[in-house]
């Protein structure tokens, strides 16, 4: 693609002196074309970072040494709650990452992925770390926690990412595996929803992406409590987040296909709106339920500070941020169950300073030493594999030969 953003070459990561660019060519991934924007991966590392700090607060103030309401009514707790919207952040790099292909061919005619190979690629791309992922909950849900067969028909509706459509509650296996119910209901609607691309009107296509997300707003805030959680836990509740990917695929497409000097400007204002958002939000009770609002807002400046900024996108672009990025996949399926453990095994005995702020940092640089270390090796194994576009075809031949030659032996 020729714009102004620059696209890096996979290959451009792999250099091969020294050991600490030997670690980041085992833990890159692989793309389908072989090149990617790194301030993406650089976004997804803040997505699951976010995540990550909001479970290892839940844990911390699990323990009786912080289980009060002091804490949990403290400003660095709410903040801190507040990183799950690192999902969010998520959903909108999936409406980013999907809409491309589609967005360029139609508004500058190039070839349209043929919905089969898109359906095809995403299942053999995320299903199988899925299912090993899902597989390992089960067994160890039932080890430590409820029977194996009382899990059992959780376990069948979360591999068919139904569990919130039957149930009306997130996974009893995995609970953090409900948004990727969501991401699937999105990878199914994808190609559709981005038929807004044919419209030509560039001012006209963007209105109506953010009439849209601001109309889906609206309705989720006017729904009962009842049917609130159902709700949330479906592309319905969501819709917003992956089309503000598409406004961002958007200008990115349309806009971005010069080169033009970044500006110190827009790192200015994604500070502004997220120092406004914190602290509005956290003072001001009564409107917390608008608050996907500026949150939106904010997504949005953070794009044009990564793409467009000076110190943000050299911070996004950080080779160790964007590797680990890559991996966010692997990090988000094992995170708490990793963090879990460590802490029961571990950490929770670390537990010593009597202050908040000191022991959470503690937890922090100990938990995300052994998460960072524990899923760079669970993406080697489970995750890198099924990258390769062709892996079903080279796993099947090997299969095919495997059996061949033992009919030879014999």
């Amino acid at each position: 693609m020729s714009n102004g953003i620059k696209e890096v070459d996979i290959d451009d990561l792999r250099i091969v002196p020294g050991l600490s660019d030997k670690i980041l060519n085992l833990l890159s991934r692989v793309t389908s074309s072989g090149r990617f924007v790194p301030e993406i991966d650089g976004l997804r590392f803040f997505a699951i970072f976010g995540v990550i700090m909001c479970h290892i607060a839940e844990i911390l103030t699990a323990h009786e040494l912080y289980s009060g309401t002091a804490i949990k009514e403290s400003f660095l707790y709410w903040f801190q709650q507040h990183g799950a919207f690192g999902v969010h952040l998520f959903f909108s790099i999936s409406g980013f990452i999907l809409s491309l292909p589609f967005a360029e061919g139609y508004l500058f005619g190039k070839p349209l992925p043929k919905l089969k190979k898109y359906y095809f690629r995403r299942v053999t791309r995320l299903e199988p770390p899925y299912i090993i992922c899902l597989t390992i909950g089960l067994v160890g849900v039932s080890i430590y926690g409820s029977s194996f067969w009382k899990e059992i028909p959780h376990y069948f509706a979360s591999l068919f990412y139904l569990h919130a459509i039957i149930y009306h509650q997130a996974s009893t296996i995995g609970g953090i595996l409900w948004s990727l119910e969501i991401e699937v209901q999105f990878y199914i609607l994808a190609p559709f929803l981005a038929k807004v691309f044919l419209i030509r009107n560039t001012i006209f296509r963007r209105i109506i992406i953010i009439t849209v997300c601001i109309l889906s707003m609206l309705w989720q805030n006017t729904i009962q409590s009842s049917a609130h959680e159902m709700i949330f836990l479906t592309i319905l509740g969501n819709i917003q987040y992956f089309l503000v990917g598409f406004f961002v695929a958007d200008i990115y497409l349309a806009d971005w296909r010069t080169i033009r000097p970044r500006r110190f400007l827009w790192d200015l204002a994604l500070a502004i709106a997220f120092l406004l958002f914190t602290v509005i939000f956290y003072y001001v009770e009564e409107v917390n339920q608008w608050i996907s609002y500026p949150f939106l807002l904010t997504v949005i400046l953070f794009y044009f500070a990564s793409f467009r900024g000076i110190i943000t996108n050299k911070i996004v672009t950080n080779r160790w941020l964007v590797v680990f990025g890559g991996m966010c996949y692997s990090i988000y399926l094992y995170h708490m169950i990793t963090i879990r453990t460590m802490w029961v095994l571990f950490t929770r005995n670390l537990v010593v300073t009597h202050n908040y702020v000191t022991d959470y940092l503690i937890q922090m640089a100990l938990l995300c030493t052994a998460l960072l270390v524990i899923c760079s090796i669970l993406f080697i194994l489970f995750e890198k594999p099924f990258m390769q576009r062709d892996w079903p075809k080279k796993w099947s031949a090997a299969i095919v030969k495997y059996f061949d030659s033992k009919k030879r032996l014999f």
